[in-house]
């Protein structure tokens, strides 16, 4: 249709004016005022981007003094902030300033035409990861075990005092849908480290988009998030190891396919909840052997690895903001202002690569020979230069293209990459044969 191909018709912004009136909502409202401010919704997003999402100076003042002259250059009407200023204004009303700007975001990703849907479907990798914040008394007490507590997750004290003041360490868990087509998340949640993702990811379902695909790893399982995911109208792709047991051929009524399995614990035969009828599928890996669960029976063997193996995007989206952007550790030292910076550093990184992907899809080059590294380099040095005064129209993103490897005859696998963490393997789902008993309390539940 004529006004859908004008509204895919769009010119990548060429500064970063442009990408701020491309970003940011033009009506963009506060829900709260700060105090006795005038800074508008606006101009105080504008500065957040910029200051957490692409400066990369060392302190949080340098950063707040950089992003504040930056924006005062492409608006001049914008008063001078302060680094407290800031803080303070995105902790009385950043939070409802911020779901705009992220809820104009998730509608722009609609904008890359081709890749919104995925076999079918709108489909998230949803997958947790932890950032080191300053050690204060404050964000002890809101991120950190409590220092009463001193056990681990499965209520045994430490064995160490060394162990039980690293449980001090302040993390903040952010649990993330991640976009496949994009490459870029759409939502995300904010909750100490002792936190569960399946309760985020839980808690997020019904900001999807209708009828979409949700893929996670062995740590998503269980009947309370599986059931979430049904009862919000959505499907599911997840591995599956040695702590699920499955059934086979409970109900004798149904015409079983070689790997339909009832998904069916104890403690819901206890309740008399129904069991779950899913698809259980083989995949080889290269190293191992992967057992897949999906509530989809219409997808192939193949499409449905090709699904899991395209979840490792979010694990590189992650490298891409802790190492390559060198978000790892934040800045703030209360619990409110750590939130805050977070949330505009997803924010920020959003934008720049979704603004370098747009102009990617129209130079028609496939998205993913985007450098994220290089787009965040070219809005750094696009935003110290507008600072300094030197107002540029081109934000260089035609050279952030991945570098040619095709003449590189060795291989970029490290050879002896010393890993901490030695996870344990997920093993083999357990599959057992529904019993006369289990088949006779199945027919009163379904």
């Amino acid at each position: 249709m004529s006004h859908q191909d004008q509204h895919d018709i769009r010119t990548t912004p060429r500064n970063l004016e442009d990408v701020f009136r491309f970003l940011l909502p033009s009506d963009l409202k506060e829900t709260l005022r700060h105090g006795n401010a005038v800074i508008d919704a606006f101009t105080l997003a504008a500065v957040a981007l910029a200051c957490w999402g692409w400066s990369t100076k060392r302190t949080l003042t340098q950063r707040v003094t950089e992003a504040t002259a930056a924006v005062q250059q492409l608006f001049p009407a914008c008063d001078t902030l302060s680094r407290q200023g800031l803080c303070q204004a995105l902790a009385t009303c950043g939070e409802g300033i911020m779901s705009q700007v992220r809820d104009h975001a998730q509608r722009q990703l609609r904008d890359l035409k081709g890749y919104w849907t995925t076999a079918g479907r709108p489909t998230f990798a949803v997958d947790g990861t932890k950032f080191t914040a300053p050690r204060t008394q404050a964000n002890q007490e809101e991120f950190a075990v409590s220092t009463a507590r001193r056990t681990n997750r499965r209520g045994k004290k430490y064995k160490k005092a060394s162990d039980a003041a690293k449980a001090m360490s302040v993390q903040v868990l952010a649990t993330v849908f991640w976009h496949l087509g994009s490459a870029l998340p759409v939502c995300w949640r904010l909750t100490p480290s002792s936190g569960s993702e399946r309760k985020a990811a839980a808690d997020m379902l019904a900001e999807l988009p209708p009828n979409s695909r949700v893929i996670g790893d062995a740590e998503y399982v269980g009947r309370p998030f599986w059931s979430a995911i049904l009862e919000t109208g959505h499907t599911f792709v997840v591995r599956v190891g040695a702590n699920v047991t499955l059934l086979k051929k409970l109900d004798p009524r149904l015409r079983y396919r070689g790997d339909m399995v009832h998904f069916w614990p104890e403690h819901a035969q206890r309740k008399e909840l129904p069991p779950m009828l899913f698809r259980l599928v083989q995949v080889q890996a290269a190293r191992s052997t992967m057992w897949l669960l999906t509530n989809e029976f219409d997808l192939t063997n193949n499409q449905l690895a090709e699904l899991y193996r395209a979840r490792w995007g979010v694990e590189v989206f992650f490298r891409t903001v802790k190492q390559n952007c060198g978000k790892a550790k934040l800045l703030c030292r209360t619990p409110a202002n750590v939130q805050s910076e977070l949330n505009w550093v997803l924010l920020g990184i959003w934008g720049s690569l979704f603004t370098a992907k747009l102009d990617l899809k129209q130079q028609t080059v496939p998205l993913r020979h985007l450098s994220p590294t290089r787009v965040m380099d070219a809005f750094a040095e696009a935003l110290t230069q507008t600072a300094l005064g030197y107002l540029t129209d081109d934000l260089n993103l035609h050279i952030c293209q991945k570098a040619d490897e095709s003449r590189r005859t060795s291989s970029k696998q490290s050879r002896n990459y010393p890993r901490k963490k030695k996870p344990k393997p997920c093993g083999t789902p357990v599959i057992k044969q529904a019993t006369t008993a289990q088949i006779a309390a199945a027919k009163r539940c379904l």
